[in-house]
């Protein structure tokens, strides 16, 4: 398995265990040492995974880390782990310590569930006061597994991770400060753009016309570089999986399209009519972990982690989403349609918001 299946598995796990597990030995035996083997990391070999690492801090002051991960004899990485009923906030102050004594430059609060990662972007060698990233490792997201990937043995390069953390830390800031700007431009912003624009009347009138002027050419802009974005996707790994055959069948100088609700994806192969629909769902937060595997026939799966049919057969035409899961490609174009339909309904909508256009 890949590090996305992996992880949705051990995300299956803990969420078996979580609620049954309370002392701090138990979440490390079934969460943080699951979570270093994903890693690659040899969670056998106190030459990489050290139990209780320690630490002097001075006269009478000696303290251990629950684990410290070593590559190449040098602590890179260190973990504080936390009973499910203890709030992390409150051993933030140890981690605290155990950084600064440290040379690794990155380290983990957790109580199994919440994985806190941290690192010293604030100020060098002191442990910024607040985590630069998040994982519920119960409900994953797709951003969770840039760091991940990161995080692997064989991909680990301190550089590489701390312009990662530094970039997770601020990107999210500043898309917060954007769409607050946008949602309602304060009159600052918008004076801006006119004298960008040129225009010379800043009335209270003209400010508040181009105030709405403003919010709906962001919503225009934001929704047309999502359509682009989810077509990229689609046409760069849907084609290899289409027959020479079936691409003459359903290819002509007419224009393909459908629309869902009120965004319209123009289209080349029909397999693409589910594949944005999926795409449609999981952009609205549906289609998680915890739906799979999604179906709606007695042997065939639609949707699922592992690419496997209910008769243990393989997807035959996998296509995988983004949100690392696969969906099952190998229909006619009229199976592709009613599909898109069961999918929309099955989470609610009617699927009367669904129009294709394939002639």
């Amino acid at each position: 398995m890949d590090i996305y299946q992996e992880f949705q598995q051990l995300s299956t796990d803990v969420k078996k265990y979580i609620n049954t597990v309370n002392s701090e030995e138990a979440i490390k035996n079934s969460s943080v040492l699951p979570f270093l083997k994903k890693l690659n990391y040899d969670i056998f070999n106190p030459n990489e995974v050290y139990p209780e690492f320690t630490y002097d801090f001075g006269i009478k002051s000696i303290d251990k880390v629950d684990y410290c991960i070593l590559l190449d004899g040098k602590p890179q990485l260190i973990i504080e782990c936390n009973a499910k009923d203890k709030k992390l906030e409150f051993h933030k102050n140890q981690l605290f310590k155990y950084f600064t004594s440290s040379s690794a430059k990155f380290a983990i609060l957790t109580n199994g569930k919440e994985y806190q990662f941290y690192t010293d972007i604030d100020k060098q060698n002191i442990m910024d006061t607040n985590p630069f990233w998040i994982i519920d490792i119960t409900n994953l997201k797709k951003d969770d597994f840039l760091l991940l990937e990161k995080l692997q043995k064989d991909k680990f390069d301190n550089q590489e991770l701390f312009e990662l953390a530094y970039n997770l830390k601020y990107q999210e800031k500043i898309i917060g400060l954007l769409k607050a700007e946008f949602d309602n431009p304060n009159d600052d912003f918008v004076k801006f753009i006119m004298t960008k624009l040129g225009i010379a009347s800043k009335s209270k009138q003209n400010v508040g016309l181009f105030r709405k002027l403003i919010i709906n050419s962001a919503m225009k802009l934001f929704s047309q570089s999502e359509i682009r974005e989810s077509q990229l996707k689609i046409m760069d790994v849907t084609k290899p999986y289409q027959s020479e055959a079936v691409n003459k069948k359903h290819h002509s100088d007419n224009e393909k399209y459908m629309i869902l609700g009120n965004e319209r994806f123009n289209i080349q192969y029909y397999n693409e009519i589910l594949v944005n629909t999926a795409e449609w769902l999981i952009k609205r937060g549906h289609i998680k972990a915890e739906d799979y595997p999604i179906s709606f026939r007695k042997i065939r799966n639609l949707i699922s982690f592992d690419k496997v049919h209910k008769n243990a057969k393989e997807f035959f035409h996998p296509k995988q989403l983004s949100n690392y899961s696969y969906i099952e490609l190998h229909y006619s174009t009229s199976q592709i349609i009613k599909l898109s339909y069961r999918l929309l309904e099955h989470y609610g909508y009617s699927s009367d918001i669904l129009e294709v256009k394939l002639e």
